[in-house]
């Protein structure tokens, strides 16, 4: 499950969290110590659950998307450098792990959608 989350949205969230900390800090006059440390903890936990639900997602959308392609589904794909192409069995295209493959072209199944 580790190779789905995403570290751009773990940088995001650890910024957001960051940054609503500190600005929650500087609000602190005569508030409780141990509410402080309450809601902080509650406000990693809401994030962390949302980051695992991105890659819980992420991991449906690969399952899925690999699925139809072995039942000859064809998508339109993004690859690393922005360009769309077209995936599909007749294509030439075959699946390894999580990823469409031809020659040397690598597209994670998650950047595909059905055409």
């Amino acid at each position: 499950m580790l190779e789905y989350l995403d570290l751009e949205l773990f940088k995001a969230l650890l910024f957001l969290f960051v940054v609503i900390v500190t600005g929650y800090a500087f609000e602190l006059k005569e508030v409780n110590q141990k509410d402080y440390k309450g809601k902080v903890f509650l406000m990693a936990l809401v994030f962390m659950f949302i980051w695992f639900l991105n890659a819980l997602y992420t991991k449906n959308s690969i399952e899925k998307n690999i699925a139809d392609f072995v039942n000859g589904q064809v998508f339109i794909c993004k690859g690393g450098d922005e360009n769309n192409y077209k995936v599909g069995k007749v294509k030439g295209w075959r699946v390894e792990n999580t990823y469409f493959i031809k020659d040397s072209l690598l597209i994670r199944a998650d950047r595909c959608e059905e055409r």
